[in-house]
């Protein structure tokens, strides 16, 4: 199971240059991510019952927040595993 660990913004900032993103960018970047994963079906949402369980493993991830310097025009964001 994985819980996403989300980090604060707005404002968002670029992980590497520490520039500060536009919201809409980073919003529609993150809902492009999300919409991947529904579409590789690599997730699903945990009934409560099973976070309980002793043997059950969270996985946190978080985003990466990146202007591309070869297309600067483009916000990227990858939801990684931590």
């Amino acid at each position: 199971m994985a819980a996403i660990v989300n980090i604060r913004g707005p404002p968002w900032y670029d992980e590497y240059s520490g520039e500060e993103l536009p919201d809409s960018e980073v919003r529609t970047a993150m809902a492009k991510e999300m919409q991947s994963f529904n579409d590789m079906k690599a997730k699903r949402t945990a009934e409560e019952a099973e976070l309980k369980e002793p043997a059950a493993e969270v996985i946190d991830m978080c985003w990466h927040l990146h202007r591309c310097r070869l297309c600067p025009r483009k916000v990227t964001v990858v939801l990684a595993l931590n």
